[in-house]
């Protein structure tokens, strides 16, 4: 089995600075790679194991956010904000300035679930 990325999440702008979250299946286990920029002072790119415990808890917390049902694009024109991106079961999801509903319950659970600061 070569390596897969599962879970890629982006999100970020100009002002705000930009973070990502990429969940892979290797041959040698599931892994979750954090990373921010700019990076805080002595911070570096975090890479942890995921279980499947974990794992599942994310697949529940999709469902009872409506993941699968979110459009394709989110969009509120305007200068500058914020953009993010999301892949979820082969459906890419993404948005500038614009969130479908349940999308800080989404992103705060998968953070809660994997111990990272806030996405």
């Amino acid at each position: 089995m070569s390596e897969r990325v599962v879970f890629p999440f982006e999100i970020g702008g100009y002002f705000q600075g930009h973070k990502t979250l990429t969940i892979r299946d290797a041959p040698t286990g599931r892994t979750c790679e954090f990373e921010c920029w700019p990076k805080p002072e002595g911070s570096d790119r975090q890479s942890l194991p995921i279980t499947d415990g974990q794992m599942g808890e994310i697949d529940a917390l999709a469902t009872r956010c409506g993941v699968s049902g979110w459009n394709e694009s989110y969009d509120a024109p305007m200068l500058d904000g914020e953009q993010w991106r999301l892949l979820w079961h082969g459906a890419e999801h993404s948005g500038s300035n614009a969130y479908p509903q349940e999308f800080d319950t989404f992103v705060a659970g998968i953070a809660r679930i994997l111990g990272l600061p806030e996405l």
